[in-house]
């Protein structure tokens, strides 16, 4: 969507930003109460917590939103490590297959606190078994980014990944819209 404003969110205040109008379609961006609500009952969250980094209230008031929605737990983290540190133990947090191996090596409720995120392309049958083993989602991330410039060719090989996956049991995916009809 486009809002013909050239400035940045962060540079702007709330009331700025919903003053904002999406061409085309000429509706308002939505607030995170908005989109919490929308999808509950409907839609998993994955959250990406990118830079800058953020204070304790700003964590707190996305994990109210997701706790009034009955959304907390159900709801996946990725991006930066004060989120991580934030939501562990409160909802599931990314790792990756290293990790994964290091947290079932002390014992840790593995199935409980993390997620598999690694790239579609980089997960191997070994890898996504092990996860499932220990009752952990395995959430491949499905980006055109991951398989070069050639759109035509990342689709192809972006949606012979999601079948291959699925071929393993792999039920949620993060991918970018184009790959929905590999889904079909």
């Amino acid at each position: 969507m486009r809002y013909k404003d050239s400035r940045q969110a962060v540079d702007m205040t709330l009331a700025e930003v919903l003053l904002l109008r999406a061409n085309p379609g000429n509706t308002a961006p939505m607030t995170f109460h908005e989109l919490v609500r929308a999808c509950r009952g409907r839609l998993g969250l994955m959250l990406d917590i990118k830079e800058p980094e953020h204070g304790e209230a700003f964590y707190d008031e996305i994990e109210k939103e997701l706790r009034a929605a009955g959304m907390l737990e159900s709801t996946y983290f990725i991006g930066l490590e004060s989120a991580w540190k934030h939501f562990r133990g409160k909802a599931r947090v990314a790792v990756n297959t290293k990790q994964l191996k290091e947290a079932v090596l002390k014992g840790e409720d593995v199935s409980k606190l993390y997620f598999l995120f690694e790239w579609g392309k980089t997960l191997t049958p070994t890898m996504v078994k092990f996860a499932q083993s220990h009752q952990v989602a395995v959430v491949p991330s499905i980006n055109t980014f991951h398989y070069g410039s050639d759109m035509a060719e990342s689709i192809r090989i972006g949606s012979d990944d999601v079948r291959r996956m699925k071929k393993l049991g792999v039920t949620e995916f993060q991918i970018d819209s184009v790959y929905e009809p590999a889904f079909r």
